[in-house]
Order: structure tokens, then C-alpha cells, then sequence
């Protein structure tokens, strides 16, 4: 199979058409998990794996990924909007990809010719885009969010498969938010409030040491700490 798939398997969208060369283009893009055919989604839990498998889309038309004598190997996209696809060229090897979701923070590519399987993209070094508090309530507010892990400098807390459903946050438009975690085998419920300020930061419960930057979108969404504690929360939308 082809080399850029062999080194995406173990590779959303608020964006029109005229917006997704745009967000490919960005920044690199880290490979985080893929979905088979079946529909079962497999988290890469290492994070070497994740910042060593990556893709590279160039405005040029060119890409890269990892691989070949020079460490690199070169190949050729192109998207047509029209049906949503990104077509790939590799030393005369031509295949494509559907763009299920497209944001600033993911990406998610159906390979519909090469068995239906999926990959799921994300940018291990992060350069968020700036988006309005209105922007940003709209992401809050848009349902339940189940903590994956928080991670304190290369300390990482992944949160067990068999808490997940158990452990999230849920931001009401009205300030209020509630949460649960499980401690000590206990689901324990608590509320709180949480207000956006000038600076586009989330505040939580009016504390001075949980003031927090905000990306996401409709799947994802990443806290920052600029206080301390935790660097960062990361969540995904509960099904």
C-alpha cells in the first residue's frame, strides 16, 4: 500500500470549501487515531508515535511525510471542493480522501478507495486561532464533554476507558457549569461558574488559578492553564 497510508494507520468542519486548503496547510498534522471500517476508533496513546507521524500539506501542492533515503517522502495533492476529496499523487501512485471534518485543531480523512478506513489528525504543537468569546460559548455550550487526559508538563493522567463516560465537564449558557470525575470509585457530581473575559480566556468559578486559554471545536476542545496546575485538559464530545 502506499507509503504516506503505511505511515498514517498506527493519520472537522465549521470551514466552507473555499476555508479547507487553508486549515490543511496550517501547521503540521500529528497523526492521533484511526477508525476502521467498522467504525471502532483507536486512540494512539503515544505521544512519540503521535509527534513522529505526521503529515505535511504545502501551498505549493507539494506534501511530506515521514520516510525515503532523506528521511522525507515527497509527494503531490491536490483538493477538489467539489467533492470534498484530496487527491494524492506518490511517484505515479494516485488515491484519495474524503475531508469528513476539517478545523483548526483536527482533521479527519476518509479513505473511501483503500477499504473505508479513517484517520484522525491533530496539531501536536498547537497555534490556536484566536476566536471571539461568542465563538467560543458556542463551542462551550454545544453538549457534554468527556475528559480524555490532563497533562502537567510530560506528566500525562489519561483518564481509564471505563471512567471516560463518568468523567466530563458541561457548560450551561447561562454561567454555570457542571462536572463529574470519579474518585475512589465513586462518580462524584460538583457545580460551578465559569464566564469568558477580554482576553478571550475561560474563568472558572472566579479563581485566580483556573483562568484558562480555549481551542476547539465541534469534537475537540483543549484547555490551557496560564496559572499553573495542569498545562492542559484535553476532551472530546460525548456521543
Amino acid at each position: 500500500m502506499m507509503k504516506l497510508i503505511i505511515f498514517l494507520l498506527p493519520l472537522f468542519t465549521w470551514a466552507q470549501n473555499a476555508g479547507v486548503e487553508d486549515f490543511l496547510t496550517s501547521q503540521t498534522w500529528n497523526i492521533a487515531y484511526n477508525i476502521s471500517p467498522e467504525g471502532e476508533r483507536i486512540e494512539e496513546e503515544s505521544q512519540e508515535k503521535i509527534r513522529s507521524n505526521w503529515v505535511k500539506f504545502h501551498k505549493d501542492g507539494s506534501y511530506e511525510t515521514p520516510g525515503g533515503v532523506s528521511g522525507k517522502t515527497i509527494g503531490k495533492w491536490t483538493y477538489n471542493p467539489e467533492t470534498n476529496a484530496i487527491h494524492f499523487n506518490e511517484n505515479g501512485a494516485k488515491y484519495r480522501a474524503i475531508v469528513d471534518e476539517i478545523s483548526d485543531i483536527n482533521l479527519l480523512l476518509h479513505y473511501v478507495d483503500n477499504g473505508g478506513f479513517k484517520l484522525g489528525l491533530i496539531h501536536y504543537v498547537h497555534i490556536p486561532k484566536v476566536k471571539s468569546n461568542e465563538e467560543t460559548t458556542q463551542i462551550l455550550t454545544s453538549g457534554k464533554w468527556n475528559v480524555v487526559l490532563k497533562r502537567f508538563e510530560e506528566i500525562e493522567d489519561r483518564v481509564p476507558a471505563e471512567n471516560l463516560e463518568d468523567t466530563w465537564y458541561e457548560f450551561h449558557p447561562e454561567g454555570t457549569y457542571t462536572k463529574s470525575e470519579v474518585i475512589s470509585e465513586n462518580v462524584v457530581t460538583q457545580e460551578g461558574t465559569w464566564f469568558l473575559d477580554e482576553k478571550f480566556q475561560l474563568n472558572l468559578d472566579s479563581g485566580e488559578n483556573t483562568i484558562y486559554t480555549v481551542v476547539g471545536d465541534k469534537s475537540m476542545l483543549i484547555l490551557t492553564s496560564i496559572t499553573g496546575g495542569y498545562n492542559t485538559i484535553e476532551m472530546k464530545k460525548a456521543k
